[in-house]
């Protein structure tokens, strides 16, 4: 049971990697062709998504040994910079604009490839991302017995951090040059409707995205489980 899961993981990993790939190929090639003048992906924020990624494998390599310290110090920069990778989904908010701007067909055909390249980006890191709320709800008994509840607002936390970010223009390294202003602004969100209702609507949308990649996973490891090897597995997984 134990072996057939990195051999899951690793076969889930390499299929997302693989159309991303596939599409950045087809995109630069289309792109070198057309040369549209708003051939730019949000460059800034695909680099403090990478970031966030890079600070969640140093969370998961110090979750596995015993320093208190450095699982703190590389935990509060991952939840920290968590939400950047949540927040170029709200990069599709520009694409509006573009295409009113971009007059023709082959230049829109690319924005709409840039545009699933950045989002299928997104989802890939937004998965990642995620995998050291599962790591610790596991190693933690009184959270495990109530897993599925512990992810859905853990992704309801993701949500809240990205309106912020984007609505309210709090950047993560704000909290160290003004954390007065990331507290008023945290606190505005509980009293505006409006923003209550964007996180909502990302938290349901973070949930759907996120169970949905757990269903596969959990699907795929049914057909290389025998039985009473799926029951071991359910019992310790939460289900």
């Amino acid at each position: 049971m134990d072996q057939s899961k990195p051999v899951e993981d690793t076969t889930w990993w390499f299929f997302f990697s693989m159309v991303f790939f596939l599409l950045a190929v087809c995109f630069l090639l289309w792109g070198s062709w057309a040369k549209p003048p708003w051939m730019s992906i949000s460059v800034a924020n695909g680099d403090v998504a990478l970031l966030s990624a890079g600070f969640t494998y140093l969370f998961l390599c110090f979750l596995r040994i015993k320093s208190r310290v450095a699982k703190c110090i590389f935990g509060f920069l991952w939840l920290l910079f968590l939400p950047n990778v949540a927040y170029l989904f709200t990069d599709l908010g520009h694409l509006p604009a573009q295409w009113n701007q971009t007059a023709t067909a082959s230049g829109r055909m690319l924005l709409l490839v840039q545009y699933l390249l950045l989002e299928w980006f997104a989802i890939i890191m937004f998965l990642y991302t995620l995998l050291p709320f599962e790591k610790m709800i596991d190693q933690l008994s009184a959270f495990k017995k109530r897993k599925v509840l512990w992810l859905i607002l853990s992704n309801f936390f993701v949500a809240y951090g990205t309106v912020l970010g984007r609505f309210e223009h709090i950047n993560s390294w704000i909290l160290f040059i003004n954390p007065l202003t990331v507290l008023r602004s945290a606190m505005h969100m509980f009293v505006s409707f409006d923003l209550l209702g964007l996180t909502i609507f990302f938290g349901l949308l973070f949930n759907c995205i996120s169970f949905l990649w757990r269903t596969m996973k959990h699907r795929t490891r049914e057909t290389k489980l025998s039985p009473g090897a799926m029951e071991a597995h359910q019992e310790t997984t939460g289900g």
